[in-house]
């Protein structure tokens, strides 16, 4: 993955992210994995396209990461005007907003875990 930082923006794959939202993300992720204990590195992993091991700790820690950035509810449901809020301050690319509210947004799971997994899945595909 290539990384660009350039006056509080990154570009990842060709894509302008506030590094503000970014960093916040990567915060929460450190925040999860001490709590559950891993998977080490899970946003990264997936962004490289890397195994992240067992699927039901990876949605656990995804489900994690989702609630304390205040958009997802235990559920695995997205709360729409926080996930808007959320899409807002990773892009300006009004394009771009609309299709990962409009893919990513609707619970895509049968547990909240896979749910909130699917979504991280669902992000780093509309962001690479």
């Amino acid at each position: 993955m290539k990384i660009i930082i350039f006056f509080g923006l990154v570009m990842i794959a060709g894509k302008v992210v506030s590094t503000d939202e970014f960093d916040l993300v990567m915060q929460k992720s450190k925040e999860c994995e001490e709590e559950l204990g891993g998977p080490k590195d899970l946003i990264n992993k997936m962004d490289k396209g890397e195994d992240v091991g067992d699927e039901t700790k990876a949605g656990k820690m995804a489900l994690c990461i989702n609630g304390k950035l205040g958009h997802m509810n235990k559920k695995g449901e997205n709360i729409p005007d926080k996930l808007k809020n959320h899409v807002n301050k990773l892009t300006e690319d009004k394009k771009l907003r609309k299709q990962v509210i409009e893919e990513c947004g609707p619970k895509n799971g049968k547990t909240a875990p896979e749910a909130a997994l699917n979504f991280v899945k669902c992000m780093v595909k509309n962001f690479k």
